[in-house]
């Protein structure tokens, strides 16, 4: 938004915080709910409606528990993890993915979506590699501007994170990340810098971690010294949930509101704890105007509450619809990257009359989408479904079991093989593999899954592999042995459909890897 807009706007929330009671301004700086903060009824400022995620918005929880609602009408579009989209390379496709987001954001009620992470992946072990981009500042920065912008097109705010060096979930709350400044500059910091400068995010949320000794919640040289003033950043600034440790040094820093993950919302650093310092005189209350300030903004920019910008209603949102479903297959279909191809094995032959298909990870709903999953059941197309849909004829066994990533009735398996044309092989990480406080020592595929392949190889029928993941991950004796590979990603709802459409040459696999996929866990230097 231009600067002039900007004063007048903050003119109008400086005027109206005036107007709010002690009580009423803390209020607005901490959750009331797992998901929302307190509104001002009397002046008719609603409560702030957040959501994760970065793949679809969550189902409805209650208020001050971890529990879902139940309801029969949150479900949504779950897209393409992160790492899949930054595979394209396709700066329309994330605007569309954004605009989805935002859309469906909007549609469920929320505010805030909490998307997208852009932290760099810079160790492949992390946990939460699936919901970032890349390794590559500049692809980040290319992908994270047109998303953004499509959330917000939607009177819905981005919420950009984890702002900033988040690269590890082991010990993720207390971990030191030790940065000189050059390589905070020119590797992490430049996706953040073009979310603020280039796609005008609205909120930005801090990272757990530490950042050359201190908490990036309340590091000053992060949020004031940078954000605020070198960046000129006035918009809002949310913690990560349970990411604030010390009432004083969050007071103090360019920090707004704070959210958590226990129901004790009054005992919450920037709640009462807050107000008796105030009362007291250790901490100005002009300083939680300032973060009441940005907050009022945020409102009157996304059409909450009037302010002075263009007069019109705000947008209205849907969620779940056959128009969202085709923007998430097109992401999906471009994500899909040709890892090895001998033999002219792929594409798939129409001739084809029968086809082989093994491992569980192909009929499993929750795996093909990855972690965060959200999704209705039944509403995502698993490889199985859209294989059958296509009318293939379909030579089907498990070949592993989920649980103990097994091999299980390996004869059968084989003997399934042997009767058809071609051998198609589901593997890859389930969801729980990934995701929050998963990091991994070993990125590793499952032994028995890779000498399964191995297996089905020495059967002299063409053998394709999907390696379903959202981070890099090992996989040598795949790389060896099978002739043909394409790395399928999490692909969300349309995900069978998308590689089905891949296989059989309906659509060229035209994405390319957007991350360094190591040969051996010496190789990673972290």
């Amino acid at each position: 938004m231009k600067k002039e807009n900007m004063k007048k706007l903050r003119a109008q929330a400086e005027e109206l915080v005036q107007k709010l009671t002690l009580d009423e301004k803390i209020g607005m700086v901490h959750g009331a709910q797992l998901f929302q903060t307190k509104g001002v009824d009397r002046l008719g400022i609603p409560p702030l409606k957040m959501s994760d995620g970065p793949m679809g918005v969550r189902q409805e929880f209650q208020p001050s528990t971890w529990q879902t609602v139940g309801l029969s009408d949150d479900l949504v579009t779950y897209l393409p993890c992160n790492s899949a989209l930054a595979a394209t390379w396709n700066r329309l496709l994330a605007a569309r993915t954004g605009s989805v987001l935002g859309e469906e954001a909007r549609g469920r009620g929320k505010d805030v979506i909490l998307a997208p992470g852009i932290n760099i992946k810079r160790s492949p072990l992390c946990g939460r590699n699936f919901e970032y981009f890349s390794e590559d500042p500049y692809l980040t920065k290319e992908l994270a501007v047109p998303f953004i912008q499509g959330v917000q097109n939607w009177d819905v705010a981005a919420c950009v994170k984890h702002f900033a060096a988040n690269n590890q979930e082991t010990e993720r709350l207390w971990v030191d990340v030790k940065i000189d400044e050059k390589a905070l500059r020119e590797i992490y910091l430049p996706a953040f810098r073009a979310a603020v400068e280039e796609a005008d995010s609205y909120t930005i949320m801090t990272a757990y971690n530490k950042l050359n000794g201190t908490h990036c919640y309340a590091n000053k040289h992060l949020l004031d010294d940078i954000l605020r003033k070198e960046w000129g950043y006035e918009g809002t600034v949310i913690s990560d949930w349970g990411g604030v440790h010390d009432t004083k040094m969050a007071a103090e820093a360019a920090l707004d509101i704070e959210m958590s993950v226990t129901d004790n919302f009054e005992e919450y650093y920037l709640a009462q704890p807050l107000k008796k310092a105030i009362q007291e005189g250790e901490i100005k209350e002009e300083q939680l105007d300032e973060k009441v300030i940005h907050t009022l903004m945020l409102m009157m920019r996304m059409h909450i509450i009037e302010g002075a910008q263009e007069n019109r209603p705000r947008k209205s949102g849907t969620y779940n619809t056959e128009e969202h479903r085709r923007e998430t297959l097109q992401v999906a279909r471009e994500s899909v990257v040709l890892l090895k191809n001998e033999n002219s094995v792929l594409p798939l032959s129409s001739s084809i009359k029968k086809v082989a298909l093994i491992g569980a990870l192909s009929k499993s709903q929750k795996d093909m989408c990855g972690a965060w999953s959200c999704a209705e059941v039944g509403k995502v197309v698993t490889l199985y479904e859209a294989m059958e849909k296509r009318g293939v004829d379909i030579n089907y066994n498990d070949g592993y079991d989920l649980k103990t990533n097994k091999i299980v009735n390996l004869d059968q398996t084989l003997a399934a093989a042997r009767q058809s044309d071609v051998v198609i092989v589901a593997m890859g990480e389930q969801a729980w593999e990934s995701g929050e406080m998963r990091s991994k020592g070993d990125i590793s595929i499952a032994a028995e899954q890779q000498r399964l392949v191995s297996e089905l190889v020495k059967t002299g029928k063409p053998v394709v592999v999907l390696m379903m993941c959202g981070r890099p991950v090992i996989f040598n004796e795949v790389r060896r042995e099978a002739p043909a590979i394409l790395c399928t990603w999490w692909l969300g709802s349309e995900a069978g459909n998308a590689i089905c459409n891949v296989l059989w040459g309906d659509y060229n696999p035209s994405g390319k890897l957007p991350m360094t996929f190591p040969q051996h866990n010496g190789q990673i230097p972290l």
